[in-house]
């Protein structure tokens, strides 16, 4: 199962690939940026931790 877009509606709402959604207490912001670094963690889609982030 993998995100498919988080939303703020106005809560925080991940959507999966599957079609199940969820409501979470954090900001839009803040999940984006932890599912950055999980990725990272796990080193997939190309996030690598030597090379910093462009706003």
């Amino acid at each position: 199962m993998y995100i498919n877009t988080v939303e703020s509606l106005p809560d925080t709402t991940i959507t999966f690939t599957n079609g199940k959604k969820i409501v979470v207490l954090e900001k839009e912001e803040e999940m984006v940026e932890a599912i950055i670094q999980f990725y990272r963690t796990v080193k997939i889609l190309g996030f690598r931790n030597d090379v910093e982030e462009r706003s």
